[in-house]
This record gives structure tokens, C-alpha cells and sequence, in this order.
């Protein structure tokens, strides 16, 4: 947990303020919180029941393998936003290449 907190964990909560919109803002930062606490909460229900099927070390091998394939997800596909204003941001999201063939972003 120490980890995570330090690595992915803040990771919706950053993004969070640069993604959306000021006025849609506190629902979105509600709706992830809840989705990463619950994602949260799964992890350690999940940690002894795994630990105990394919021990601890395999165990680790997964959720570090996890959170590696998380960490180039990010990587890969969130744009660039360092110093750039919400408008420009916003600009950048609408016309995304990873967002543009579903009908649900247009």
C-alpha cells in the first residue's frame, strides 16, 4: 500500500484537475474516488486468498506485473498536458486520436 500511494494511487486525483472541467469537476473527483477506493479494497481482500492459492512471491509477481502494465497504459495513452491552460487541454482531448472512432466522445 505504501507503494501505491506513492506510484498509481495518486494518479485520478492528479489527473482529475487537469482533465475536467471546472464545473463537473467534484463529480468526476467523487465517482473516481469511489472507483479507486473500491479497486483499493478489492487489492486487499483479494491479497491473502491469492497469497494463500499461489504464495506470496507469485502473488506479488502479479500485482507489481499490474501495476507495470498500469503504468505504461499511462504512458501510452495520456496526452502531454505539462503547461498547458484547461482550454488547450480540453482542445487536445476533444480531438484525441484514442477518443475519435466512438460515438460515445462525440
Amino acid at each position: 500500500m505504501i507503494f501505491y500511494s506513492l506510484g498509481l494511487g495518486p494518479m485520478p486525483m492528479a489527473l482529475m484537475s487537469e482533465l475536467f472541467e471546472p464545473n463537473c469537476r467534484s463529480t468526476a473527483i467523487t465517482i473516481v474516488s469511489t472507483i479507486s477506493n473500491l479497486v483499493s479494497s478489492v487489492y486487499l481482500a483479494v491479497f491473502p486468498l491469492l497469497s494463500h492459492l499461489i504464495g506470496t512471491y507469485a502473488c506479488l509477481y502479479v500485482f507489481g506485473a499490474s501495476c507495470f502494465i498500469n503504468a505504461i497504459l499511462f504512458v501510452v495513452l495520456l496526452p502531454e498536458t505539462k503547461g498547458k491552460s484547461i482550454v488547450e487541454i480540453q482542445n487536445i482531448l476533444k480531438y484525441y486520436e484514442l477518443f475519435k472512432h466512438r460515438t460515445i466522445w462525440k
